[in-house]
């Protein structure tokens, strides 16, 4: 649809922005085992000595925890407000599956003995 003004002809639809947002956070989520390995392997966890690739590897570490549950979250946020109903199950799916494998981890790391 081409809006009559043309002052907003180049202003993307309400559609268009939550579709990309949707591709973005799923992109996210997929990509966070990369990001994850990636900063588990640069990182090597020397207190003492913070080289340029040691903050490299705990932006990767950030961001790949944040893909891994914060995207699942924001997407349901965004899938509902545009009102994308299959979008928002694939998002709850996604935060199902992050969340149990988080929390398993999480249990595994308390218990050790």
């Amino acid at each position: 649809m081409v809006p009559d003004d043309p002052a907003l002809a180049g202003v993307p639809s309400g559609g268009r922005v939550t579709s990309r947002l949707i591709v973005g956070l799923t992109a996210w989520w997929l990509a966070f085992p990369i990001a994850f390995w990636a900063g588990s392997a640069l990182f090597d966890g020397d207190v003492y000595v913070d080289s340029f690739w040691d903050w490299v590897g705990r932006i990767l570490l950030i961001l790949a925890i944040g893909g891994a549950l914060l995207s699942p979250i924001a997407g349901i946020v965004v899938s509902l407000a545009g009102r994308r109903r299959g979008a928002c199950v694939q998002f709850a799916m996604m935060a199902a599956l992050s969340f149990g494998v988080f929390f398993y981890f999480l249990y595994a790391l308390l218990t050790v003995d």
